[in-house]
């Protein structure tokens, strides 16, 4: 248990002493080793604080992560990473969603997906995805937002 606490202060630490800048390439290895070292924690306050090693990694590989853990067991796990989708600002980290949406059949998947892009903060969330969800399903007759 003790190398446990070890191992993810480590993680922690590692990340946090990373620029505020990451290059796209520090981005996607935080992204595996998250996934990594998440499969590896099995109490819900280490696989939290996992999480939360993410806010830093902005990049749509870490946003569809964040997007699978929604669908976590654990009501800390799914707040913490929504908590992170949230801080996520980059129009590029939400773009593939939008593309995505209205093709989107799973009622539940668009749902989950509304209430990301409503509690998103920046231009790439919030306003930005309703407008340009807006813009998508104007040019595409027939389907809905």
């Amino acid at each position: 248990m003790k190398s446990m606490y070890w191992l993810l202060s480590l993680l922690l630490l590692s990340f946090v002493s990373l620029p505020a800048q990451q290059s796209d390439e520090d981005k996607l290895e935080a992204v595996k080793e998250f996934q990594k070292q998440f499969r590896k924690f099995k109490e819900p306050a280490m696989q939290v604080e996992a999480v939360m090693t993410l806010k830093g990694a902005e990049c749509p590989e870490a946003a569809d992560e964040l997007l699978r853990l929604l669908k976590h067991p654990t009501a800390d796990v799914q707040n913490a990473a929504l908590a992170v989708i949230e801080s996520f600002q980059s129009p590029k980290t939400f773009q593939a969603w939008i593309d995505g949406y209205l093709a989107l059949k799973d009622a539940e998947a668009q749902a989950t997906l509304a209430k990301v892009f409503g509690r998103a903060k920046g231009p790439g969330g919030g306003a930005g995805a309703r407008e340009a969800l807006a813009q998508r399903a104007q040019s595409q007759p027939g389907d809905e937002v």
